[in-house]
């Protein structure tokens, strides 16, 4: 999807004030480092799933946003570019090709969840972003299912130590195999 010049302009205006905002709200928040969970991956942008536009997204986006920010959305294309629009308009700066390549990349990774999820082939954000997984959780039955091989049904899955059941019983009608 290309973003015309004037949806472009419209798109900075906005992200330069959500930035700023994003940033203050951050420094308000943010968790003293000696209480913070130790941090799993210190390299940036290893929570974020590979694919196109993933450089340019990190270059960009996530040095005022941490996965919270993106993760659980689900938006549709036409949520990104609003939001992508309000990002402009608050000071996020780069070229109408870089909002796109951010666009596609949001869309395609933080996008709606598929009205049936292949529980064999989702991600560990896959999992954490589209039925609500923990991050642990879905990290640990991504692990489990590399280590053993495809899950077959429903209770395979349950098989995974420390698996929330109840949400794999809410989501049922949702997984694939």
């Amino acid at each position: 999807m290309r973003l015309s010049l004037g949806r472009l302009a419209a798109i900075v205006s906005v992200g330069c004030v959500f930035a700023f905002s994003a940033t203050l709200l951050k420094s308000q928040t943010a968790t003293p480092p000696a209480a913070s969970a130790p941090a799993v991956n210190n390299t940036p942008g290893d929570e974020w799933p590979a694919g196109d536009g993933k450089a340019t997204f990190l270059q960009i986006c996530s040095n005022c946003h941490s996965p919270e920010n993106v993760i659980g959305k689900n938006l549709s294309s036409d949520g990104w570019t609003d939001l992508l629009n309000r990002m402009i308009q608050f000071g996020a700066t780069g070229s109408d090709d870089q909002f796109s390549a951010i666009l596609d990349y949001l869309s395609t990774n933080f996008g709606p969840a598929p009205p049936k999820i292949n529980i064999n082939k989702a991600t560990a954000m896959n999992l954490r972003n589209w039925i609500g997984m923990a991050q642990k959780q879905a990290e640990a039955l991504v692990a489990y299912r590399t280590a053993h091989g495809d899950f077959k049904t429903l209770d395979d899955v349950k098989q995974v130590p420390g698996i929330d059941t109840k949400l794999l019983d809410s989501v049922k009608d949702s997984l694939t195999f």
